[in-house]
């Protein structure tokens, strides 16, 4: 059976997508796979590689030059270079894969193994960390002049009996997954309550739920217990799966996702279909004229041609702040564009582009071929605020229920402490109100930012639901 790529494929000539270091990636048992369709003997191709090639547990998955065929080196080891005598480059899709389990690599060509060959480790060469790469090799000139498909990397040693018929399924062994089948957003959320862990497990699930594209920004909403150092924890578990100088956001008394409104951090990754930029200034006592200095700054560096665009704002903006917010930071970007947002506890933390802050306000303008739809609404009583949810959640899709993508919901720590143990009815009646495969994200803050309608001013209130529907 010949091997074929499910859905889209990334061009390696490109795009060179990679993961921050994680020693996982480094420590047998190892089994690495992928689709590749190369064309051309002339160069090294790089498949997958780990770490710098001074790097002990540096590993590269490749084709030869010149003769093609599909090799793995490994330089902490002997012998360091372990190749097949099976052309991969002959323009055809091919499975290609390796595994390890600390002392035999074997090589694996459409399901059928090439090569197996016993290896001893080099004492003398230490581990050196780098980033998990695909199609290159960071901080070389080598790449993949080739599509590439389908690559996992995984903890265990895998059955390589035959060539895929399905994508790659995520599962507990999983270390590394790229489907190149691009989402809008993925979302992840962790119930741990120390900082670093729940940073990484919910970075892993956004991760792995963006699909194999790239990450434009990374969105983090807490309610850790803890000062700044419980911030760079968070931001460090972060780091394991995405670039920290993509994270932004606060703390607040809970992050929302479809999964969960229970936990303890929940992860926003938007991926490559949005274009985002970034502002933070501090207070200093007047939040209009920090909002002026946000929306001036966002403005300059905004594109004018952009489909769609939506400004949140974030930070120590507590009711009525919020509103004076708003004020400034509409008159200082001049021109109508959708907000929304909420506010972190005072002094509370806010991230900003992977550093932590306070008496700060943050302002991200998120723009890309969608529309954004809002609403703003609140409950008459204790008893309605299930039912509020999805009725305000509803009117922001309106008729784009089929084109929703995104619904980011900014939630006030009232209607939650008034729900009380019923505020799981809320996220249920959130998740009603959207259709099956659309997102839903936000947190639980002190103050929420938003506007009653597409065509409304926006505004700071209290005690309310702001929603933005980002429909494709």
């Amino acid at each position: 059976m010949t091997s074929s790529p499910f859905g889209k494929v990334l061009d390696a000539r490109k795009a060179r997508p990679a993961l921050p270091p994680n020693p996982d990636y480094g420590a047998p048992p190892l089994t690495v796979e992928c689709l590749a369709r190369l064309s051309s003997a002339r160069e090294f191709h790089i498949l997958v590689a780990n770490e710098p090639k001074s790097s002990a547990t540096h590993w590269e998955l490749y084709s030869y030059a010149s003769s093609g065929v599909l090799s793995v080196y490994m330089p902490g080891y002997a012998p360091a270079e372990v190749k097949s005598s099976v052309v991969v480059t002959d323009g055809e899709w091919h499975y290609c894969a390796m595994t390890f389990d600390g002392r035999v690599v074997r090589l694996f060509v459409d399901g059928k193994r090439v090569q197996s060959e016993r290896v001893r480790r080099v004492a003398a060469m230490t581990a050196a960390p780098g980033p998990l790469c695909v199609g290159h090799i960071a901080g070389t000139g080598l790449g993949c002049d080739g599509l590439l498909d389908e690559v996992r990397v995984s903890s265990v040693i895998r059955a390589i009996t035959g060539v895929p018929t399905a994508p790659f399924q995520d599962d507990a062994d999983t270390l590394a997954l790229w489907h190149f089948d691009p989402e809008f957003a993925g979302t992840g959320v962790s119930a741990w309550t120390d900082p670093f862990r729940a940073g990484a497990e919910a970075a892993l699930k956004a991760r792995k739920a963006l699909g194999g594209g790239e990450a434009r920004v990374v969105i983090v909403f807490d309610r850790l217990d803890g000062e700044a150092e419980a911030g760079r924890k968070l931001i460090e578990g972060i780091g394991w799966f995405f670039d920290t100088s993509l994270v932004c956001g606060c703390n607040g008394f809970g992050p929302i996702t479809n999964e969960s409104n229970a936990g303890t951090v929940g992860v926003l990754a938007l991926g490559e279909a949005v274009e985002v930029v970034t502002a933070c200034a501090e207070v200093a006592g007047d939040h209009e004229a920090c909002g002026r200095k946000l929306g001036a700054s966002l403005k300059s560096a905004s594109k004018p041609n952009a489909p769609g665009s939506l400004a949140l704002l974030l930070g120590d903006c507590h009711v009525p702040a919020n509103d004076a917010l708003v004020r400034g930071f509409t008159a200082g970007f001049a021109s109508p564009v959708p907000v929304v947002g909420g506010s972190c506890p005072q002094n509370g933390r806010i991230y900003d582009r992977g550093t932590v802050k306070q008496g700060v306000n943050l302002a991200l303008l998120i723009s890309g071929d969608f529309r954004v739809r809002a609403a703003l609404g609140q409950a008459a009583n204790p008893d309605q605020i299930a039912s509020s949810a999805g009725a305000i959640v509803e009117r922001a899709i309106g008729g784009d229920r089929g084109n929703l993508a995104l619904a980011l919901v900014f939630d006030c720590v009232s209607r939650k402490q008034a729900a009380g143990e019923g505020i799981a009815s809320e996220l249920e009646a959130m998740r009603r109100a959207v259709p099956s495969g659309a997102l839903v994200f936000g947190f639980y803050g002190s103050g929420e930012i938003g506007a009653e309608g597409p065509e409304q001013a926006p505004r700071g209130v209290g005690a309310h639901l702001a929603v933005a529907a980002l429909c494709r």
